[in-house]
């Protein structure tokens, strides 16, 4: 049986998606076809533009729920086709819909290896799904690949979360060994990879992987490497049944107006080159940082990291969080997840000499 078939909830696999005005009639395709609608009157929209005609976004219209001009920019910077492409409110949503869609409540299973993000949990707690934690080996901070290929089988487990690179740690995983796992768990479980900092890695993204394996689903987001973290705005890659199913688990307009232009305009060819500008200057930064942290006798580890973000364990976390709130430094606080763990964003060159300053200040 195809792995779609076999592991989608038998209910949403025979729903139809709820036909929004926008997904009946969207306004790309009347510009496509260059049929000039002037007069939308099928959604109950309010006719007067707050802002007055002149201004150009009207937002008193529904966007499309998925514009095909953003589709399109976006299968090409993945490198995927289009129908493998679903847009959400940030890939919080898509890990949302992935759950929904697949996990029957107080019946089905989801695996994570924590520490890692937490959305997972937490969605899966919301829809009555079972969580079952297979930690990362506390010698080198990897996946437990072997275990969760044994927990699996043994459990109803739906979807296995992966994070490549690892968060909130930083490190890269092994492709090959998330490749094993696509095969090992081929008939049992989807694979969803979760790329949000790819883009500050070597990684490849395993999106060109997904004509070799069914049950690869990989999540990407626009909210690191493109500074759009406000707009909200992230895509699951998947097969096109996949995707198809998703639809149907989807609000009807996930992505405002604002989102959908400020994504067109990062997806343009020099907006691509500053952000490549912005990821070397940042993995710099990220270095002298983390070459600064070596030097202090408080910090015992620094984790190895290839992401926009350091983690460490330091003694008496907690009193450097409040100093360095007190200095006007917010940095997030991991002590209940990690031992004496905190986790530090890679700021501006300006932002990270002051940071560093009062880092050697503190004792």
């Amino acid at each position: 049986m195809d792995i779609v078939k076999k592991l989608a909830r038998k209910e949403i696999q025979t729903m139809k998606a709820y036909a929004s005005a926008r997904s009946t009639v969207p306004i790309d395709e009347m510009a496509k076809d260059n049929q000039q609608a002037t007069i939308w009157l099928n959604a109950n929209e309010n006719p007067y533009n707050l802002y007055g005609e002149q201004k150009e976004e009207n937002i008193n219209r529904y966007p499309d729920p998925q514009p095909q001009k953003l589709r399109d920019l976006l299968a090409k910077f993945y490198q995927t086709q289009q129908e493998r492409i679903l847009m959400c409110r940030g890939s919080d949503e898509g890990i949302d819909c992935l759950i929904r869609l697949f996990c029957v409540a107080y019946e089905d299973s989801i695996i994570i290896s924590t520490p890692t993000f937490g959305m997972y949990k937490i969605y899966a707690q919301t829809q009555g799904a079972n969580v079952i934690d297979v930690p990362l080996k506390a010698e080198d901070n990897n996946v437990d690949f072997q275990s969760i290929i044994t927990t699996a089988k043994e459990k109803s487990t739906k979807l296995v979360f992966i994070t490549n690179p690892q968060a909130p740690l930083g490190h890269d995983l092994d492709p090959k060994d998330i490749e094993d796992l696509c095969v090992a768990l081929s008939d049992t479980s989807l694979i969803v990879v979760d790329e949000a900092y790819i883009e500050f890695s070597q990684l490849k993204s395993m999106i060109n992987l997904l004509d070799k394996y069914k049950n690869l689903v990989i999540l990407r987001t626009m909210s690191k490497a493109f500074a759009m973290a406000g707009a909200r705005l992230g895509t699951v890659v998947a097969h096109a049944d996949i995707i198809k199913l998703l639809s149907v688990v989807q609000a009807p307009y996930p992505l405002s107006t604002g989102s959908i232009d400020t994504a067109i305009n990062a997806l343009s060819e020099q907006s691509l080159k500053i952000m490549g500008e912005h990821i070397t200057l940042l993995n710099k930064e990220r270095s002298i940082i983390f070459k600064a942290l070596q030097d202090l006798s408080y910090v015992y580890k620094i984790y190895k990291t290839t992401t926009n973000f350091i983690m460490i364990q330091a003694k008496n976390a907690n009193d450097l969080i409040d100093y360095m709130k007190k200095n006007g430094l917010v940095v997030r606080d991991f002590t209940a997840h990690i031992t004496d763990g905190v986790r530090i964003s890679v700021g501006t060159e300006e932002q990270n000499k002051i940071l560093i300053e009062k880092l050697q200040a503190f004792s």
